[in-house]
């Protein structure tokens, strides 16, 4: 009898501490009131390029191909970032993640801190021409170490990178985003040895979460096993819809809702309690 009721402890508590996620609903009136964490995916097709709000801080996060600077300075500037955002984080220095967030700087963004999980004097051409760019314009380069946890507003982000491995894809960094009960997997474009390499070194609840960014722009589908213990309530595909066909298979037999930026922006917002998650046309 005690184990029995000791089981469904564990049960309620898992339960409690997993925030619900409302697609295309309207949130509570009182919504923007509240302290919000915010994520805001650009239509970049199969880029990666974010903006995470939370607690008065902003981070962009990749940036996705240079053809796309026009609109994201259009986009940023809309959100009150025109000029000015606290951080750029990059993933992993491939031109489809890191190209449109130096071509920003080139054209003026001023930013407080540049983070990556590559070394400053990592080799990559296109890490070398952000950090040349930061070196010119005095911004600051910090390398977010393995394990490591930042604290952003009101948000602490746990950083995992395995830089061991010999694919930079597979060296991408990791992000779990945790604000209240809600919580956030940022894969960037982590590769199936990358899934098993976390799903053997850390624990599951490092990798369980509400919202998870697909990695790889759902190129392949995910390891079976790392999807089941990150066990989405919804998952962000940066690609069109009819590219990922192995991605939406899995999905679709696991009845995980998801949504593609290429249809349109989407917009995740949580009071650490609840999700409401929205798409919309182009960049808005």
């Amino acid at each position: 009898m005690r184990r029995l009721l000791f089981l469904l402890i564990l049960v309620l508590f898992a339960t409690s501490a997993c925030a619900e996620v409302y697609i295309n609903q309207e949130p509570p009136e009182d919504w923007s009131s509240r302290e919000l964490l915010r994520l805001t995916v650009f239509p970049a097709f199969r880029n990666d390029a974010f903006i995470m709000e939370c607690g008065g801080e902003s981070m962009l996060i990749d940036g996705g191909y240079a053809q796309f600077v026009k609109k994201m300075q259009e986009a940023l500037a809309k959100r009150g970032y025109g000029e000015h955002i606290d951080y750029i984080l990059n993933t992993h220095p491939h031109d489809d993640h890191i190209e449109g967030a130096t071509d920003l700087i080139r054209r003026g963004l001023h930013i407080n801190t540049f983070l990556s999980p590559f070394a400053e004097d990592y080799g990559n051409k296109y890490h070398r021409q952000m950090v040349s760019f930061l070196k010119e314009r005095n911004f600051a380069y910090r390398q977010v170490m393995d394990g490591e946890t930042l604290q952003f507003g009101g948000a602490t982000i746990d950083c995992y990178s395995w830089l061991e491995a010999i694919d930079v894809n597979a060296r991408s960094l990791q992000m779990h985003v945790k604000f209240g009960n809600a919580t956030l997997l940022l894969t960037g474009d982590l590769t199936g040895l990358g899934e098993h390499h976390y799903l053997e070194r850390l624990p599951a609840e490092d990798l369980k979460s509400d919202i998870l960014k697909a990695p790889h722009h759902s190129l392949v589908h995910m390891v079976p096993e790392y999807l089941d213990t990150v066990d989405p309530a919804f998952v962000i595909l940066t690609n069109q819809k009819g590219s990922a066909p192995k991605s939406e298979n899995q999905l679709n037999k696991r009845g995980i809702p998801h949504m593609y930026n290429g249809s349109g922006t989407i917009t995740l917002e949580t009071d650490g309690e609840d999700w409401y998650v929205s798409q919309v046309k182009g960049w808005n």
